[in-house]
């Protein structure tokens, strides 16, 4: 467990001397610096350390820890997005306008969060999947694995269906079906 010190402080960003001449551009900017660092870290170990600005308001050392847990919440949306664009596979999607690509997210975004949340179930637990699934879900999930040649218990744990769902499904092409037929 590392012990952290937390200290903030406001400061006024002044305009950039190039956007002098911009009306709509305000003179300065003010935000808070909100410094973050490990007290006596180990020795074989890399300081924690962050240096956060935010626009949020910071009156006290609460508003300052509290900018700090929504910086941290960061790293949890980064996976989402990877796993909407990398899981869901999103980008390669010939979505071309704005309804397709809305109706796409609003499939795809309980989709990409129910994965995010049984990795977290299968890396923290022994959970059984039954917890995240409904019926047609597990039916669906045992429909994957038998297409695999895999047989899940009737109450397969958060990390069994995260194998099935992780691992794609690998089909012969009829190349290689026929090929099998004359040997």
């Amino acid at each position: 467990m590392a012990q952290l010190n937390i200290a903030y402080t406001r400061v006024d960003f002044r305009r950039p001397a190039y956007l002098a001449s911009d009306p709509t551009c305000p003179a300065t900017i003010p935000v808070t610096l909100v410094h973050v660092y490990e007290v006596n870290p180990p020795a074989d170990e890399e300081r924690i350390e962050w240096t956060l600005l935010t626009t949020l308001p910071v009156r006290n050392a609460v508003d300052a820890e509290r900018v700090v847990d929504i910086y941290r919440k960061r790293w949890l949306i980064e996976e989402f997005f990877a796993a909407l664009k990398g899981g869901c596979a999103y980008r390669k999607r010939d979505l071309t306008n704005r309804f397709s690509i809305l109706n796409t997210l609003a499939a795809l975004v309980p989709v990409a969060w129910k994965a995010l949340e049984l990795r977290h179930l299968a890396h923290s637990s022994r959970e059984m999947a039954r917890e995240m699934f409904c019926e047609i879900e597990l039916a669906a999930l045992r429909a994957k694995a038998h297409s695999m040649g895999r047989r899940l218990k009737k109450f397969p744990t958060a990390q069994e269906a995260l194998a099935v769902i992780a691992r794609p499904r690998v089909t012969k092409s009829p190349l290689d079906r026929q090929a099998g037929k004359r040997s």
